[in-house]
């Protein structure tokens, strides 16, 4: 299935969701998270979510992520949508955030972290396949910031589903994941 048709067919089937099933499928994420060593993680970067697109809401993972990792600081992104680029904000008690032109929440200011300070990235998508490509929204925000990232950093994708078998218009610039975090496993590619 190519990136547009797949595109079509997980926003359709994340609409369907009630928010009863996002809660649950939401913990069984949060769970298989659980799995993984945080212990040699340093700096983690996480998406926050459209909510009007349904993503999985990562409020409660950064607040898991605190109380089984406090030594990690976690970072934000607060997106350019001219230029298509990132910047990395610490995100703790004190950040304040406001809702950007797009429905997505963003720090106001902070301490930004350069992107070589990355161990890890958490990465927002729409489906994955079971050899590691991700399909997101189809702008390319984090292919871009995935290669302006360390080599060694550790991508993570969250999805709400199982992975589909192949995307087939995978192109030279798609980046692919280290893991995957769907309710049922902890995937590794």
């Amino acid at each position: 299935m190519n990136k547009e048709l797949i595109r079509k067919n997980i926003l359709e089937k994340r609409e369907m969701l009630s928010d009863e099933n996002k809660c649950a499928l939401l913990q069984s994420v949060i769970d298989q998270m659980g799995n993984y060593d945080f212990s040699k993680i340093k700096t983690v970067h996480i998406y926050l979510p459209i909510k009007q697109k349904n993503e999985i809401d990562t409020f409660p993972i950064i607040h898991f992520l605190r109380l089984i990792a406090p030594h990690v600081t976690i970072v934000i992104p607060r997106s350019n949508f001219k230029t298509f680029e990132m910047q990395n904000i610490i995100c703790d008690d004190n950040t304040i955030l406001a809702e950007n032109n797009y429905g997505i929440m963003e720090p106001v200011d902070g301490t930004i972290v350069p992107y070589n300070e990355i161990d890890m990235v958490i990465c927002p998508l729409l489906t994955f396949d079971k050899n590691g490509y991700r399909v997101g929204y189809g702008k390319g925000f984090y292919d871009r910031f995935l290669t302006e990232c360390r080599e060694d950093v550790i991508k993570i994708g969250l999805c709400y589903f199982e992975p589909i078998e192949k995307i087939e218009d995978i192109e030279e610039h798609d980046v692919k994941l280290n893991y995957a975090i769907s309710p049922s496993k902890l995937w590794t590619f």
